[in-house]
């Protein structure tokens, strides 16, 4: 076996994989193997971790990514990670500039060209994750939440933006505690936390624009509580593209921090 590609059938655009499949079945040295949950994810990685893959790619959207991640991570494998991007999102995908188109990202699996990036990991109640994207918590968490398979398997990316309209008449302000890099901790009421390697998230909101995968920094964006009015500017400025300039908004760039949110939050929930 060279590659392996684990594959989400209930991804949010598994339905256009069926041709990268075929081409898949093509090679000798490819094998496609569907996972339909994360627990059997990570047992398929292990299988193909054991079985000499040289590559494994996760064809799937962003939670199968994270799914592929956390399993190599698991077990220790330093094998290269492939993405086909299948899911609602793809926002990896958009940082990488994979194209999500099912053929040409398989010609630029094939092709192999390889690139270190980043990770970075998250210790919770005493669980341990490991992230490839982003990780938000607060309003992130409250739209997380609102999410559901089929609202995504519908609207696509557009699931996102209602998911957030359902939300907002219960926007709340969240009590929390944030260390960077070893400074003290500082008091804030927030809104919404974004600890991001990749630039986008909830299918392409540029929650992060100049966010560097490769830098060995993550960025953190602070989104702090404020009126209406004032929040609906930041929600302009983030739909056209660049929001960390205003005043709500607090940006920086670390190695290390922690935060402590009174709040149920979700990191890349699903699979």
């Amino acid at each position: 076996m060279h590659t392996c590609i684990i594959a989400n059938p209930h991804a949010g655009s598994a339905d256009r994989a069926a041709s990268v499949q075929r081409r898949a079945a093509q090679h000798d040295q490819v094998v496609w193997w569907e996972s339909p949950d994360r627990a059997a994810c990570e047992g398929l990685v292990q299988r193909a971790v054991e079985a000499g893959a040289v590559r494994i790619a996760a064809a799937g959207g962003d939670g199968t990514i994270n799914g592929v991640v956390n399993a190599l991570q698991a077990i220790g494998a330093n094998v290269p990670l492939g993405v086909l991007p299948f899911g609602t999102g793809n926002d990896l995908a958009n940082t990488l500039a994979i194209p999500h188109d099912p053929d040409a990202a398989w010609d630029v699996l094939l092709r192999g060209h390889e690139q270190v990036i980043d990770l970075f990991r998250m210790d919770t109640s005493g669980e341990r994750r490991f992230g490839i994207n982003v990780a938000a918590g607060g309003f992130s968490g409250q739209v997380d939440e609102a999410l559901t398979s089929e609202a995504k398997a519908t609207w696509g990316p557009l699931a996102y933006l209602l998911g957030a309209a359902q939300v907002l008449p219960d926007l709340q302000e969240y009590e929390t505690y944030i260390a960077f890099d070893g400074a003290p901790r500082q008091r804030m009421q927030v809104l919404n936390v974004v600890v991001a390697n990749g630039r986008t998230a909830a299918g392409g909101r540029p929650v992060a624009p100049i966010a560097n995968p490769c830098d060995g920094l993550l960025d953190v964006i602070v989104v702090k509580a404020g009126s209406m009015p004032a929040l609906a500017k930041v929600g302009t400025r983030l739909v056209a593209g660049n929001y960390l300039g205003s005043p709500l908004v607090d940006h920086r760039r670390v190695r290390q921090g922690g935060c402590r949110l009174r709040s149920r939050h979700v990191v890349q929930r699903g699979w």
